[in-house]
């Protein structure tokens, strides 16, 4: 356990000399300390026993500017101390030891007693909207006395907040939220209260939900060379000149015809026509939402420059279920050039979770 030590240097044959109050004690003649620890109290704390250790002088009395005198013995005495005989004001409280000595000179040091919150929390500022949990911890710091409950409040924005009943740890534990059950841009106020015989000790923590927004983000041509593009994979697919409609990864298929370039797919994938504004956002709840809430096709009989289009698709990858979400853009549609519709083509670029 460290503490903060307090220290007098007393020079005997001038009698009175201060020092650096984080100074260790020097050794030497004619030089004395005055060390006073512990001068933390925490808010779960009862009373707490300062141990006071003079070295290197006589001195016949010590008392403090709190009015109680410190009975020495062979210059070590204890003085008392709780929050209310310090009454802290801003986290702090100043105790003035005075000390006579034997030859009648009297000394005072001034001696800074420190208040802290037992209980502390700790995570981070922000919490993506998705489904990964995010952990914001708390714990009793080793030096208070034990907590003997927790409770924990959550209040969102400006609303009341509400107790998250859960068994808690009174040494330490996490809060485990996941941002996919708040919305964008909610603040998220937790309390957490702590409990011992000798009062509570409280602490609060904010953290604010931002949107989850696809970081992935790439492009892929679609013409009579590479008809085929994989979406779970991002990547084309390989010798599809001749398309078969039972190849799995096939998720999005180029259809030519003169004059208009289109698309469909030979799996699961489906789509939903979206705005420029949700593709400039890539919110990916806002793309889940767009999917939910939109008329699904398979396929799209005529692409312009600009399109949108929320996809889905799900697959079995390696004995693994998996499902993807992104959003697309046609930058540029190639359209025939005089009646030849293998010019026909269509550039995409598409955003994803990575």
């Amino acid at each position: 356990m460290k503490y903060l030590k307090y220290i007098i240097l007393l020079s005997l044959p001038l009698f009175f000399t201060a020092c650096d109050d984080s100074s260790d004690a020097i050794e030497g003649d004619g030089v004395a300390a005055i060390r006073v620890s512990p001068t933390q109290i925490y808010s779960l704390d009862g009373n707490i026993d300062s141990k006071v250790t003079i070295e290197g002088m006589e001195v016949a009395s010590l008392t403090t500017s709190l009015g109680i005198d410190i009975p020495l013995s062979s210059g070590t005495g204890t003085l008392t101390v709780n929050k209310s005989i310090l009454k802290f004001k801003e986290g702090s409280a100043t105790v003035d030891f005075i000390g006579t000595m034997e030859n009648g000179m009297v000394f005072r040091k001034p001696v800074t007693y420190s208040y802290n919150e037992s209980v502390t929390a700790s995570g981070p500022e922000t919490v993506m909207r998705n489904e990964k949990d995010a952990k914001i911890g708390f714990s009793i710091d080793k030096n208070s006395t034990p907590a003997t409950g927790i409770r924990v409040f959550l209040g969102i924005n400006s609303g009341t907040p509400v107790e998250i009943g859960q068994n808690w740890k009174t040494t330490t534990d996490t809060i485990i939220l996941k941002g996919v059950n708040y919305q964008n841009d909610d603040t998220l106020k937790y309390e957490i209260v702590a409990t011992s015989p000798n009062g509570t000790s409280s602490c609060k923590f904010e953290t604010v939900v931002e949107a989850c927004v696809c970081n992935g983000l790439a492009e892929f041509t679609l013409n009579n060379e590479h008809k085929a593009f994989d979406l779970v994979k991002g990547e084309l697919v390989e010798g599809s000149e001749a398309v078969k409609t039972d190849v799995e990864n096939e998720d999005i298929i180029l259809q030519a015809s003169e004059g208009k370039a289109g698309f469909t797919s030979a799996t699961s994938a489906q789509f939903v026509v979206a705005t420029e504004e949700a593709y400039k956002s890539g919110d990916f709840n806002a793309i889940k939402e767009l999917y939910a809430e939109g008329t699904k096709v398979s396929t799209v009989e005529e692409v312009k420059d600009g399109d949108v289009f929320v996809y889905h698709v799900t697959r079995t990858v390696d004995d693994k279920e998996v499902e993807v979400y992104g959003i697309m853009k046609a930058v540029t549609v190639y359209e025939s050039f005089n009646g030849n519709v293998e010019k026909i083509g269509i550039l995409f670029e598409y955003k994803f979770l990575e």
